[in-house]
């Protein structure tokens, strides 16, 4: 429970300033969930008179954090009341352009400074849902996209006309959230109709999916497109983009966030059932350097930045329940992998190694992924798969560029994180048996290039430190190969009804985990894998 106290000079303090208000404003500003809120004193921020057209106030919190002491933050809230006689101000966009100044510009601007500089502290329109959109959140409104467009185009000078809203992934490709596309047509002063597309993602507060909360999702992609990904592509000169642009966020009354919609620019999904080929993999290796390599000049410019990322797919907070989503999902995988091995001639020994690593597999999955003594350390992505990467091709179908997706599960460690779970998650079995050391060979001389180019003084690794990282999370790669890869590698006929929800009755993920252990391509890679992960001692 948390006390909102308002001095008495406050008069009529709006309504929308509450403790649910300030729970957002601390969470984002300390970069973490892990809050408790305690008092919360308003009081005015200026003198009467000083200020003609907004309302200043001073928020003092008080609030505490596991092992830490009660500590206390202040903060200044500009307030702007909707009042016919400053109408001027809606005339002169003057909260867009603040909205674009703090979340945009100064960044930018600071940032090419080397962090030596502190710049700052509709009408009537249609919405219309396809019919498999089913039970559409109400927040989806007319209004939540008139913000999103206002941001998108850098103007309030807009009158929308339609919106058309549908699903945008297939029924089981997304566990966790609700992906939407929405297509939007609105008409400027002095142009004709346009339209525009978004991607909607919507997260619903479950009970099965608490770990989305115990892991800081959430505020770790609203941190990594808002804060992150515009430092990191500034650092390449614009020309490269790593992830989609945010438009909007917001935490009530369900996590959403609004992303362009990269379909309009000819970037598509490939293939998780096939799998990525040498070509795709190389790309993949060249960008995925590019994003581990600026991380580690942003690192040594702005230190605190990745203190939101130290919680990955498999940090101990998401895993400490033995009924949680989680560990209950890859408890199951790890059963169907030995009743699989142990009907296999040849790999009784495997099969018992792998009965013995399950007797004690939170800790093994845990010490697959912690931090270790004198490692080299970027920003992961955390969930690099197939479906989280966007290709661009020409018109030979090469691929030709790429951007990444999905940020929620980052985390800051070893680069062997990444690149073992992208090995055993997306290659083809010939790619993963015969060309891993070319594709090592491509990320090293993409990540050393990248180092040296931005002249900042980051030693760059050598390829034997590379190859180490690799090796000692190889342990990571074993987790992907039988906790994710079966997902993967599942049939699409067979995804219809896969989510997180579903998954928590009993019978139904027994079930669907014997359907994706049945995967002829996941019996082909993991008898290459197994023996692999058996002489690096891995199962040991």
């Amino acid at each position: 429970m948390c006390s909102i106290v308002f001095d008495a000079e406050v008069v009529s303090p709006p309504s929308h300033l509450n403790v649910a208000f300030f729970e957002d404003v601390l969470e984002t500003a300390l970069r973490t969930t892990r809050v408790q809120m305690l008092t919360i004193h308003i009081r005015m921020g200026s003198s009467t008179g000083e200020n003609y057209c907004s309302q200043i106030y001073r928020a003092n919190v008080s609030f505490k954090r596991p092992d830490h002491p009660e500590q206390h933050m202040a903060f200044i809230v500009k307030s702007v009341p909707h009042l016919n006689s400053v109408e001027f101000i809606e005339d002169l966009e003057v909260y867009l352009k603040e909205k674009i100044t703090y979340h945009e510009v100064l960044p930018r601007l600071e940032l090419m400074m080397q962090c030596k500089r502190r710049f700052g502290p509709n009408k009537m329109c249609s919405i219309v849902f396809d019919a498999e959109v089913v039970s559409p959140p109400s927040h989806l409104n007319v209004a939540f996209f008139e913000d999103v467009l206002e941001t998108a185009l850098r103007t309030t000078r807009v009158q929308m006309l339609t919106i058309h809203i549908r699903m945008g992934s297939s029924t089981g490709e997304n566990y966790c959230s609700q992906i939407y596309r929405a297509n939007v047509s609105f008409k400027r002063p002095d142009h004709p109709e346009q339209h525009m597309a978004f991607i909607v993602k919507s997260v619903p507060h479950l009970n099965s999916v608490e770990f989305i909360e115990d892991l800081e999702v959430y505020l770790k992609e609203k941190i990594t497109y808002h804060e992150v990904l515009p430092r990191l592509e500034l650092m390449m000169q614009c020309k490269r983009r790593f992830g989609p642009k945010l438009f909007q966020c917001i935490k009530r009354p369900e996590s959403t966030l609004v992303f362009e919609d990269l379909s309009q620019m000819d970037f598509v999904m490939a293939s998780r059932e096939i799998g990525l080929d040498e070509e795709h993999c190389l790309l993949v290796m060249e960008r995925l350097a590019e994003f581990h390599a600026t991380s580690m000049v942003l690192a040594v410019l702005d230190p605190h930045i990745f203190d939101a990322y130290a919680d990955g797919m498999l940090s101990p907070r998401g895993l400490a329940k033995d009924d949680g989503m989680l560990m209950r999902f890859f408890s199951g995988n790890g059963k169907e992998l030995h009743n699989l091995v142990s009907s296999w001639p040849g790999f009784e020994r495997i099969a018992e190694k792998i009965e013995k690593y399950l007797q004690n597999q939170r800790c093994n999955l845990v010490r697959s992924q912690a931090p270790q003594d004198n490692e080299v350390k970027v920003l992961n992505h955390g969930d690099l798969w197939v479906n989280n990467m966007l290709f661009k091709y020409d018109t030979a179908h090469r691929p030709q560029d790429l951007i990444l997706i999905d940020f929620q599960l980052s985390v800051w460690g070893s680069p062997g994180i990444d690149l073992n779970y992208f090995f055993y998650t997306s290659l083809t079995l010939d790619v993963l048996r015969h060309r891993r050391p070319q594709l090592l060979r491509c990320y090293h001389a993409r990540l050393a290039k990248t180092l040296l180019n931005l002249d900042l003084g980051v030693p760059v690794p050598s390829y034997e430190q590379i190859q180490n990282e690799v090796h000692r999370r190889e342990a990571y790669g074993f987790f992907a190969s039988y906790g994710i890869f079966p997902t993967v590698s599942q049939d699409k006929a067979q995804t219809a009804d896969n989510n997180l929800e579903n998954f928590k009755d009993e019978d139904f993920a027994k079930h669907k985990v014997r359907q994706m252990f049945e995967s002829r391509r996941l019996a082909e890679t993991l008898r290459y894998s197994l023996p692999h992960f058996e002489r690096a001692g891995v199962l040991d």
